[in-house]
């Protein structure tokens, strides 16, 4: 039990990493709003990209490693 629940902390910590990364992301382009032009989508120079990366990683994770852990 103690295992599923470390694994649904780590597909939440994803989560608030994916928000935080968006709302981090929103915020630079409101405050530049010509920076869409110069950046690309997938652009890890900006930290908001690199977050939300990182959020969905984590989350993939957690959610991967809650199925193995309930699996068969």
């Amino acid at each position: 039990m103690r295992r599923i629940v470390t694994f649904l902390g780590v597909t939440a910590a994803g989560l608030v990493a994916v928000l935080a990364g968006l709302a981090w992301d929103v915020a630079r382009h409101a405050h530049d709003p010509s920076l869409a032009a110069r950046e690309g989508v997938l652009t890890l120079t900006n930290p908001g990209h690199a977050l939300v990366g990182i959020g969905i990683a984590l989350t993939g994770a957690g959610l991967l490693g809650s199925i193995l852990t309930l699996g068969p």
